[in-house]
């Protein structure tokens, strides 16, 4: 009886051990991805740059003038930036064409009998994971161009304004291959294929250890 109780504590360590060393090793697997990935992110940042419109507020109205927004801006930038290939030219007319999309915003604001003010701002900014259609943006800083409107507080709608991948439609699940073909024209293959997988970099493991211990605890409790 002792030597199957010893047995048993046994196989127990050489469990506890194997199951401690693939956490680790999901560990450090997850440290050195985030490590690729922040150093992708670093590459296609340089490349694009994004456009947003942020609501007033989540209130429903608020969110629908967000979109009217969104349609009359990107309708006049899609001819401003229509065959512009490098990201500086890009980014000056951007900035030049500033004074006019407040105006385009402020004046698409008023026409649905709203009073509040509208801001826009180039700047480079913290960002979140952000999926666009099929393709999926890594957390990092990017350069963006934002309008702000009123409080700036609701739910903001994106898109990647260069390359120009800007839909003025309100909704889309796949970005159209000739969109695609724009930013393979701008970033590496890695770069790309780092954007348009559906897996993610990050690499998770779960904690076995813990739901075994678990698992044996709640036997001892039947018992």
């Amino acid at each position: 009886m002792r030597k199957l109780i010893n047995k048993n504590i046994i196989n127990s360590k050489i469990r506890c051990i194997l199951l401690l060393s693939i956490c680790l090793a999901g560990a450090s697997s997850t440290i050195l991805h985030r490590g690729i990935n922040k150093n992708m992110q670093k590459d296609i940042a340089k490349e694009i740059i994004r456009f947003h419109v942020i609501a007033n507020s989540d209130n429903p109205v608020d969110q629908k003038v967000k979109l009217m927004v969104k349609d009359n801006i990107v309708s006049y930038m899609q001819g401003k930036l229509n065959g512009i290939g490098d990201r500086k030219q890009a980014e000056h007319i951007m900035k030049r064409e500033m004074p006019v999309i407040k105006e385009i915003a402020q004046k698409t604001v008023e026409e649905k009998g709203y009073q509040y003010s509208c801001n826009v701002v180039y700047h480079e900014r913290e960002f979140p994971i952000k999926m666009y259609g099929d393709l999926t943006f890594p957390a990092g800083k990017y350069e963006a161009l934002d309008v702000l409107l009123g409080d700036a507080k609701g739910k903001n709608w994106w898109c990647v304004m260069f390359p120009s991948l800007c839909f003025v439609e309100g909704s889309y699940c796949v970005v159209p291959d000739s969109s695609k073909a724009k930013l393979k024209n701008v970033l590496t293959q890695d770069e790309y294929k780092s954007i348009s997988s559906k897996k993610t970099c990050k690499v998770s493991y779960k904690f076995k250890l813990f739901e075994w211990t678990k698992k044996r605890k709640g036997t001892a409790y039947k018992r």
